[in-house]
């Protein structure tokens, strides 16, 4: 006993650097690990953060270009130049504009914030109605109709834009990842904006430019 004593006084030295070298490598695998997880937790945070902002920039791009409009002079007026949102000149650019927006909100709904994505939704629903009114009428009464309903496009673009740009200024601060329902307005409220607009307003207007009568559903 006293020999093993004796020993282990000798080499302690020995003995402590080994248990040092040992320690040592366990908190340097550690660090490594939690850095390595730190990483890969960001990696994906920033990725994520990436799809959000692609989203909201598709919505901004359908926000700039239903503000877009078009004029045919030969409608003008002395008091009033003749303008409709450019994909009201003709059935085929309505068709195609739906189209071509549907496909962008349909990859961007889900990673919209709230606000932004209950504007997009109530005007989704606008074009539902819209698509409606539009039944049956011929395609040369389409830019008349543009300019009937233009105000009601500037408000979609107006109100679109702040939202998304409110997430912008506010993304960087506040950024969380949840699953979640659709934002979308409460059905009174989404009615009150919808009967705000000159599409419901004017919809037994529109309705008469058809070649034939249909039943409405709006």
């Amino acid at each position: 006993m006293g020999q093993i004593l004796t020993n282990l006084s000798q080499n302690s030295s020995a003995f402590f650097a080994l248990g040092g070298v040992a320690i040592g490598g366990l908190l340097s695998f550690l660090a490594t690990f939690i850095l390595d997880r730190q990483k890969a937790r960001l990696q994906i945070r920033a990725q994520l953060m990436e799809r959000r902002l692609d989203a909201h920039e598709n919505l901004l791009v359908i926000a700039q270009r239903i503000r877009t409009s078009v004029s045919d002079f030969d409608r003008d007026t002395a008091r009033d130049i003749a303008r409709s949102p450019y994909f009201m000149h003709s059935e085929q650019m309505f068709n195609d504009w739906i189209v071509e927006q549907g496909a962008l909100m349909i990859r961007s709904f889900a990673w919209l914030s709230d606000p932004v994505s209950r504007e997009a939704n109530l005007y989704r629903d606008y074009l539902v109605n819209l698509h409606v009114a539009l039944k049956n009428v011929p395609p040369g009464k389409y830019f008349a109709i543009g300019c009937m309903l233009r105000d009601d496009f500037l408000d979609f673009s107006t109100r679109l834009e702040k939202a998304i740009f409110r997430f912008f200024n506010n993304s960087a601060d506040s950024f969380t990842i949840r699953c979640k329902s659709p934002g979308i307005y409460p059905e009174k409220g989404a009615m009150r904006r919808l009967k705000d607009t000159q599409l419901l307003k004017r919809w037994d207007e529109i309705r008469l430019m058809a070649d034939k009568p249909v039943q409405d559903t709006a």
